[in-house]
């Protein structure tokens, strides 16, 4: 039986497909690819279509996922918590990071739309990441009125996916702001920094771990300073673009100080220099010789 929450869910995803596909049928699309997604055939006006039928396609999830959960009814909630009955629940009075999160997404798309599309991609996953995480969260702190028996049920439900797409995310998040920020420096700077970047997070993490009892409060402060420094690194090496890199040999090597082609120049134009003077030395001592001639000539 279809929930009264999802019923929600799925009107609106149906009004979103309604409005998708009338937008594409006004806007100049086919009929065939409206209704097959731009597969076979065009939809219009691309953006207002991709929108509303991402709205329907989230819509539809979030329904079937309020489904499945029963929305928070006591009888699935008891048998998702493993116990005959459930505590009375309990106000939510615990802090969350997810808020913080979804603005690290807002600023990350407003950067994106102004300086590279991929930032932009970045801050809506970001988005999406956080209203997921947070949903679930606020609807586990209220499951129950008993903090382990939420944590129990937010974790068996979520841990499953958490685990592998933080794994995921973090790896791809690093390695794209590491490297613009990287590519940005020069060569000694880039070595450098990444240098230093290794010895600290080896070091913060030996420390964590030769400190059981570090607070949780501790460890997520050290990660968001560590990720907030990842980010604005990145932000900078790419507003100032990549540094330019040169071939010289046929080989590849990277030459980023142009001080060694410059010298090369230099000898050359030296050796030029050279050989105009010798010429020119050399037709002097021509003239000379000539004029000489001459002189004995007229004698």
């Amino acid at each position: 039986m279809i929930t009264v929450g999802a019923k929600v869910y799925f009107g609106l995803a149906a009004f979103a497909l309604v409005a998708a596909a009338v937008l594409g049928l006004a806007s100049g699309g086919s009929p065939v690819g409206v209704l097959s997604f731009g597969w076979s055939g065009a939809v219009g006006d691309q953006l207002g279509y991709v929108v509303l039928v991402s709205t329907a396609a989230t819509s539809i999830t979030y329904g079937v996922v309020t489904t499945a959960f029963r929305d928070a009814e006591a009888e699935a909630v008891a048998q998702v918590a493993g116990t005959e009955a459930l505590p009375a629940a309990r106000p939510h009075t615990d802090l969350s990071l997810w808020p913080v999160v979804t603005a690290f997404g807002v600023v990350a798309v407003v950067i994106g739309l102004v300086v590279e599309p991929l930032l932009t991609g970045v801050g809506i996953a970001l988005l999406v990441i956080a209203a997921v995480e947070w949903t679930a969260t606020a609807w586990a702190d209220r499951a129950t009125g008993d903090p382990a028996a939420n944590r129990a049920i937010r974790n068996r439900v979520m841990q499953p996916v958490e685990i592998p797409a933080v794994a995921i995310i973090g790896i791809a998040t690093f390695v794209f702001f590491a490297s613009r920020m990287l590519l940005a420096l020069s060569k000694w700077g880039s070595i450098a920094v990444f240098s230093v970047t290794a010895i600290l997070i080896m070091g913060v993490a030996a420390l964590i771990a030769s400190r059981p009892a570090v607070s949780r409060g501790v460890i997520t402060a050290v990660l968001l300073l560590g990720g907030v420094s990842l980010v604005v690194g990145g932000i900078v090496g790419i507003g100032a673009g990549e540094r330019d890199f040169h071939y010289v040999g046929g080989h590849g090597e990277d030459v980023e100080d142009h001080g060694g082609a410059d010298d090369a120049l230099d000898e050359d134009d030296a050796q030029d220099e050279g050989e105009s003077s010798v010429d020119t030395d050399e037709d002097q001592s021509d003239d000379s010789d000539a004029d000489t001639d001459a002189g004995d000539t007229e004698e």
